[in-house]
């Protein structure tokens, strides 16, 4: 079978798409070939899976604005990263895991902190849909990003909601699917008064150890408040 390798180079994006004339008619080659060129249209609008991923870090003081430095402060991570079918598959036993390294001395996992992943699908036909789930901690250990910082790391089990929720959105999907990703996690702080920086990242064996985002918030010490915008420092 023969084909056609059209190469488009948007936005330094590249794109592959094979038209095979087939069909025994006319009619049938046009039809087939207008199907095609609507594919490649709707192909367009997305990279190719694997060259998108993007990372992004806010922050959030437990309590509301302004809160007390002597709470608790709500970090909210939000990875986002194109898919092929073949790859949404097999998400769910890859192990993807979100780690945050926080200033160990300023800051502790929240006792009552329970972390979720809310994962949005949207494909190249236009079908969308999310699911929240569980993240399961899996400790902490001194951080190798950060001297002095501890990297606590939270993972993505599998479970059959998860996998039937994939098979869902690869039976929407054409060529290609853009995951979106956000967890949140709760430290409770210590009121040390100070300027501090929280990293987050994320790692899987489909990803790799992908460069971490950080935000800023400031403490400005135990017993006074301080003002909190997602995604800004927190100031007095």
């Amino acid at each position: 079978m023969s084909g056609i390798c059209v190469i488009f180079v948007p936005s330094l994006s590249i794109y592959c798409f094979l038209i095979f004339p087939g069909g025994n008619t006319y009619g049938e080659r046009t039809t087939q070939m207008k199907r095609q060129f609507l594919a490649l249209s709707a192909l367009l609008a997305l990279p190719l899976a694997g060259c998108q991923h993007e990372e992004s870090i806010s922050v959030k003081c437990g309590g509301g604005n302004p809160c007390s430095v002597e709470g608790t402060i709500k970090f909210t991570h939000r990875a986002k990263t194109g898919a092929t079918p073949a790859q949404l598959v097999g998400a769910p036993d890859s192990g993807y895991t979100v780690l945050f390294h926080v200033p160990d001395s300023e800051l502790t996992l929240a006792t009552n902190n329970i972390t979720q992943a809310t994962l949005t699908a949207t494909t190249d036909t236009g079908y969308s849909s999310a699911i929240t789930v569980d993240l399961t901690p899996t400790g902490s250990n001194p951080s190798t990003l950060v001297s002095g910082d501890r990297a606590y790391s939270f993972v993505l089990p599998p479970s059959t909601a998860l996998t039937d929720w994939v098979n869902t959105v690869n039976n929407n999907t054409m060529f290609t699917n853009v995951i979106d990703a956000e967890s949140g996690v709760t430290f409770s702080l210590s009121g040390q008064e100070g300027t501090y920086i929280v990293y987050a990242q994320v790692l899987s064996t489909q990803t790799g150890t992908q460069p971490p985002s950080s935000v800023v918030f400031t403490d400005p010490g135990s017993g006074r408040e301080s003002h909190c915008q997602p995604g800004r420092p927190c100031t007095q």
